[in-house]
């Protein structure tokens, strides 16, 4: 009797093993990253878009702020090895606001010039400082990953608190400048 508990129990860990272990769930099809807010200084920010997506539609939402006057541009790429892992359509949106209460600025779509690889985006876009979101959408067979990028650049300095006064200075020194013209010119007659 002293080894048949033992045997039975080495018999009951090999069953456990044999049986198929649980598969980790899909992401959700939809979500929502928050970037943060983009401060611009000392140049550039940027963040990072993507995760591997479940076999569907999805449509994934990035939001975030900026401080300052601001260029801000995106891309979205798409590495896949079979055609099974194609977005298609593989879209990225721009809009300024709130989700569900913002005004489009700027839409793209991927494309995919060769196999193996689909990209889209849009150049740099002025925009005051507020709040954005993108939105990164398509459709797939697979689960491929997709990737990308949000990059916001300084597009204009604000000027130094003594700027009236360099102004100032300026046309000062023009007035002096003129005075003396005129002062060698009634002297040269």
């Amino acid at each position: 009797m002293k080894f048949v508990l033992p045997l039975m129990t080495g018999a009951s860990l090999i069953c456990a093993a044999a049986l198929p272990a649980t598969a980790a769930p899909l992401p959700p099809a939809d979500t929502t990253t928050d970037l943060g807010v983009f401060t611009g200084v000392p140049g550039n920010d940027s963040a990072g878009l993507g995760r591997m997506v479940p076999p569907g539609t999805f449509t994934d939402t990035y939001t975030f702020s900026t401080i300052s006057t601001d260029l801000i541009s995106a891309s979205i790429t798409n590495s896949y090895t079979f055609s099974n892992q194609l977005i298609d359509p593989f879209t990225i949106t721009f809009y300024s606001g709130v989700p569900g209460n913002g005004t489009q600025i700027a839409s793209a779509t991927a494309t995919s010039p060769f196999f193996g690889f689909e990209s889209g985006g849009f150049a740099p876009i002025r925009q005051a400082a507020g709040q954005f979101y993108l939105v990164v959408s398509g459709t797939t067979k697979d689960d491929p990953t997709y990737g990308g990028s949000v990059a916001l650049s300084v597009s204009s300095v604000p000027l130094p608190a003594s700027a009236p006064m360099f102004g100032a200075a300026l046309l000062a020194l023009g007035a002096v400048g003129y005075g003396v013209k005129r002062k060698k010119a009634a002297a040269a007659a």
